[in-house]
């Protein structure tokens, strides 16, 4: 918990918001959840919903940030066009 304890600290000491990536896998998951516990609502998680992205992934994003309790936000994109 130590490490988890210093990027708690370091998501307090570096700025009043922050925009995280949550892929719903466990690294990102922790890095939301220690966002939200440095700066509360000030706090929100980014998924990209690709194309090619199995719903599975993006139901596990919506999941883990339903009980982080972290406002999560969407973002579409199609990799294809691009």
């Amino acid at each position: 918990m130590e490490s988890f304890d210093r990027l708690v600290q370091w998501f307090a000491k570096n700025g009043e918001s922050a925009a995280v990536a949550l892929s719903g896998g466990v690294d990102s998951a922790v890095v939301a959840l220690a966002a939200k516990k440095a700066l509360g609502k000030n706090a929100v998680a980014i998924t990209a919903d690709y194309k090619t992205m199995a719903e599975e992934e993006l139901t596990t994003a919506r999941q883990v940030a339903s009980e982080i309790g972290i406002d999560h936000k969407v973002i579409e994109y199609n990799e294809l066009e691009n």
